[in-house]
């Protein structure tokens, strides 16, 4: 079993996504995402912040038309 770290984001009706970080335990991937978390509030103004949602797993910062998403998902590896 591994943790993916997923983001997703959405900037002028454009939508990317892709994987950012691939670890062997929930609790590495966890702390990985509380600096991403940090690292993007970075990025914005808190003007151009209209909500933040979030839970253990995953966190979006909702930009009004735009937004910015990251997701732990776990994925089983097969051998």
């Amino acid at each position: 079993m591994v943790y993916i770290i997923r983001f997703e984001e959405e900037n002028s009706g454009l939508v990317s996504s892709g994987i950012s970080y691939v670890y062997e335990t929930e609790e590495k991937a966890r702390k990985m995402l509380k600096t991403i978390k940090n690292d993007e509030l970075e990025n914005y103004d808190e003007n151009d912040i209209l909500e933040i949602t979030e839970d253990d797993d995953e966190f979006t910062i909702d930009l009004g038309d735009d937004y910015v998403k990251f997701v732990i998902e776990k994925c089983n590896i097969i051998k």
